[in-house]
């Protein structure tokens, strides 16, 4: 049947006006930006005329007969029974958004239905396995109840276009309109350009003798994100946040290296715009680990250093060591570089310094000697007034050419504590984002990223929440020696947990009286300006946060807990943090 189904579908395509043909493909180009002296080009407008054509073929008109209809029609007292079977098939055809997923047999692969989420087989032989994974359009016929035939072009789609598609999808629906979906995935097409994918919609003829053709290397993720910032340098365009933000997610000594094998051997086989791609993929993992070791976040002290030491020596089989050495310098200079550029403001350094090195006054002379839980609040009462004091003294353009920077804070612990449940209050309230992490034997670590003097005062205030816990437990221990055994067990953890709740009652409570303060007596709002330069930076560390809801069932003795809770509340100013200027 499905030999059958083509007959007749080129059949139908030979019916379909050359001038509707024509007069939609110049709709899609007036939108767009095509040299029809370049190659990319000719290919874009030869694609053009494919996606037109099919398109027309199904679109109904002002009746509501679509071209595919009328040919049936016309077919159906002519045809044999197998032939009328197939002219049924065809007449179900539509549009679909799928996921090639994998190859099942010699003639099946399987695909998710994105619309629906369900799984159906093409018959295809000629899908290659390197397309996998890849997002596609495509008109299918329906030949029995679980397996399709593709008819026409297959469209392999990047993110935007995508995203043009996906809007179609309604909850419990399907796509709401597969026509109009098309249409406004192939006008996205030529307008800003298709993604080319290698035995889909992209057939290069390259000589079997080529040094460069290898038959053992499969077209994965990297190819495919190499391959759209080529087009984007083609058009003399930057390479599109998407892209970035999907190189940077898979940065990996690997995947580094193979970047920069790829761009090594693609330049020795004369393909300039391929190598300028993976170099620049490169580039972007580089400056993405410079980036999570400044924030703290890099398990390698120094990587792009350690790296350079062993990434030749893995590659000395394929390509010499200075080459690859060549590379990676010229690459680590241009990172260089760009840090350069950022304004060198000597003023603004002193002072950032200023402030940090109160800072550390200020862990100098409370850490060291315990504290109380009023101490605590001391300490924060002071470390706001100096990060407030530094953020109004500095303009928009001053505070964001700041680098933001992050520290780790080791646990040495695999379960949680009352303790942690002061964590992100504590990052919100030095404007910091917050994460846990866990190292390899289990114990989890915090990490607080965002502007370098709003760091340093998380790490300080964290050092005296954990030495206010230590010394309120032991005035509580004192002062409740009625608590024994297990009731002893109950009530310290029913305290720290008190403790806890109160701290971060009080924390949120001192930052929302300090940020209405500073809205009313400055006329500015430093939060939503910070938030946004962190949002921006933590963007590009590349990194994939997963959100756990902890829900925990506790036994709570209630005179221990509202200790802690009133102790948690209390705030009285030390003299240990007032003289600190």
């Amino acid at each position: 049947m499905a030999e059958q189904v083509g007959v007749h579908l080129q059949e139908a395509f030979d019916n379909i006006s050359k001038i509707k043909i024509r007069e939609t493909v110049m709709q899609w180009l007036s939108h767009s930006r095509l040299d029809t002296n370049e190659v990319a080009s000719q290919n874009t407008m030869i694609e053009a005329f494919a996606l037109a054509t099919q398109l027309l073929l199904f679109m109904p008109s002002m009746n509501g007969r679509r071209p595919i209809d009328r040919f049936i029609r016309d077919r159906r007292t002519k045809c044999s029974p197998q032939a009328l079977a197939s002219l049924y098939a065809l007449e179900q055809s539509r549009f679909y958004l799928l996921r090639l997923q994998s190859r099942t047999g010699p003639l099946t692969v399987s695909v998710e239905d994105l619309a629906t989420t369900s799984e159906i087989t093409l018959l295809d032989e000629d899908i290659p396995n390197h397309a996998m994974g890849f997002a596609v359009g495509v008109y299918l016929t329906p030949i029995s109840n679980s397996h399709f035939i593709t008819i026409g072009t297959i469209s392999p789609l990047n993110a935007p276009a995508l995203a043009e598609g996906l809007s179609f999808i309604r909850e419990g629906k399907g796509l709401s309109n597969p026509q109009r979906c098309a249409a406004t995935i192939y006008s996205h097409i030529i307008k800003y350009g298709a993604m080319w994918l290698e035995g889909i919609n992209f057939f290069p003829e390259v000589s079997s003798s080529d040094p460069a053709l290898d038959n053992n290397i499969r077209f994965d993720e990297l190819d495919r994100l190499a391959l759209c910032i080529k087009n984007s340098f083609e058009k003399n365009e930057e390479p599109i946040s998407t892209h970035i933000f999907e190189t940077r997610q898979l940065t990996s000594y690997e995947a580094l290296r193979d970047c920069l094998a790829r761009s090594l051997l693609s330049r020795q086989a004369g393909r300039k715009g391929v190598s300028e791609a993976y170099a620049h993929l490169a580039f972007i993992m580089m400056e993405t680990y410079e980036r999570r070791a400044t924030a703290g976040t890099s398990s390698i002290e120094n990587p792009l250093i350690k790296f350079r030491e062993i990434i030749s020596q893995d590659l000395i089989e394929f390509i010499a060591a200075a080459e690859v050495n060549e590379l990676f310098d010229k690459l680590r200079l241009k990172i260089t570089i760009s840090k350069n550029k950022k304004t060198d403001n000597k003023d603004q350094e002193t002072e950032l310094t200023r402030v940090l090195l109160r800072i550390q006054a200020l862990r100098n002379k409370t850490i060291e000697q315990g504290c109380t839980e009023q101490e605590a609040f001391a300490s924060a009462t002071k470390v706001a007034e100096l990060l407030d004091r530094y953020g109004l003294s500095l303009g928009e353009v001053e505070i964001r050419e700041q680098a933001c920077e992050g520290i780790g804070i080791e646990t040495g612990r695999r379960r949680r504590t009352p303790i942690d449940d002061c964590v992100p209050t504590l990052g919100d309230f030095c404007d910091c984002k917050v994460w846990r992490e866990k190292d390899a034997l289990g114990a989890f670590r915090y990490v607080f990223f965002g502007l370098p003097a709003d760091v340093k005062a998380a790490h300080y205030l964290y050092e005296v929440l954990m030495r206010t816990f230590e010394t309120e437990l032991l005035r509580f221990r004192m002062d409740n020696v009625k608590f024994i055994g297990a009731s002893q067990r109950s009530a310290i953890n029913s305290f720290q947990i008190g403790l806890a709740h109160g701290i971060c009652k009080k924390l949120a409570s001192m930052k929302k009286e300090r940020d209405d303060f500073n809205r009313r007596s400055s006329g500015r709002d430093l939060v939503p300006l910070k938030s946004s330069i962190v949002e921006e930076e933590l963007e590009k560390l590349g990194m994939n946060f997963k959100f756990k809801s902890v829900h925990r069932k506790q036994l709570i003795e209630h005179e221990a807990f509202e200790a802690g809770h009133i102790a948690g509340q209390k705030f009285t100013p030390h003299h240990s943090v007032e003289d600190i200027e």
